[in-house]
């Protein structure tokens, strides 16, 4: 636990996509570009297994974004993550999050970092990332 006074920030990375890719995927499909592509992967995850969530996490972690920074009083890192995607699903308390782009509700697939350790939001709850185990 971090002194009093201190908060503990959960920082959300989400894979999206730009206006532009919006429309070629309006006009071209889902094979229109490989990124278009990977964020139609992206969003099947939740029929996937978590398996499957971090496998694509861990493989395409080059396309996320920071997108929101959630901050809470001090916990632990699984309480943390279980209320970042509270405040992120309900956005009951604007005042806690900090926006940093256009972003959607926590989902299978995002990525939280807590002081440098990487978690994936999970079918069920959350998963810790290992990058050394990419392929």
């Amino acid at each position: 636990m971090r002194p009093e006074g201190i908060k503990m920030k959960v920082h959300v990375f989400q894979f999206n996509l730009t206006d532009m890719e919006r429309e070629e995927l309006e006009h071209l499909g889902w094979e229109a570009t490989d990124r278009i592509s990977q964020w139609g992967e992206k969003r099947l995850l939740q029929i996937a297994g978590d398996e499957a969530v971090a496998e694509f996490a861990t493989a395409n972690i080059d396309e996320y974004e920071l997108v929101v920074t959630v901050e809470m009083p001090d916990t632990d890192e699984w309480t943390a993550l279980e209320v970042a995607y509270g405040e992120m699903n309900h956005w009951a308390n604007p005042d806690s999050i900090t926006r940093h782009r256009i972003c959607a509700s926590m989902s299978v697939g995002d990525i939280c970092e807590i002081n440098g350790q990487l978690f994936v939001c999970a079918t069920f709850g959350f998963d810790k990332l290992n990058l050394g185990e990419a392929a």
